[in-house]
């Protein structure tokens, strides 16, 4: 098994803030609202909500705009290169993310990997405009559990 993230690792920039400057808000406002919630000056609730604000804003906070850009968002050419040579090996390829639940199934589609976890979801409504999303504020422990289960489904096959 081996597994991947996908920012600065499959892709040279970090998805979060990626996102904000692709729908046009500002990247600072988000850092510095990221950084409040960090030193505790916000909730998670009230820096979600801020950075939601600032996203909706844009007029961009949908999924049609966002797969368009996932599906264009830039990619290392040596991620598919690996991704093929790992797949012609037989090993099992898994990408962990604590990135958007979108954007981590578009870059998984485009590299051709079924095992897939994303720790934050993206809620929509009725017409696909962002209404809300859930992070996981314990990253590392939550991908030590999504990890483990590749691992099991591994050990599986090769009983």
């Amino acid at each position: 098994l081996i597994s991947f993230d996908i920012d600065e690792t499959l892709t040279p920039e970090i998805s979060w803030t990626g996102l904000t400057h692709a729908m046009g808000a500002s990247v600072d406002e988000h850092l510095f609202i990221y950084s409040e919630l960090k030193k505790g000056a916000l909730t998670y609730i009230d820096a979600k909500m801020q950075l939601l604000e600032i996203w909706s804003q844009t007029g961009n906070a949908n999924k049609k705009f966002m797969r368009e850009l996932f599906e264009k968002w830039y990619m290392h050419k040596e991620a598919f290169e690996i991704m093929n040579y790992l797949k012609k090996k037989n090993y099992l390829i898994c990408i962990i993310s604590g990135g958007v639940d979108l954007y981590v199934k578009t870059i998984a589609d485009r590299l051709g990997i079924k095992n897939y976890f994303s720790n934050t979801e993206l809620v929509w409504d009725s017409d696909n405009e962002l209404l809300d999303f859930h992070y996981e504020t314990d990253q590392a422990t939550k991908k030590l559990k999504q990890f483990q289960k590749p691992v099991s489904k591994f050990a599986l096959l090769h009983v």
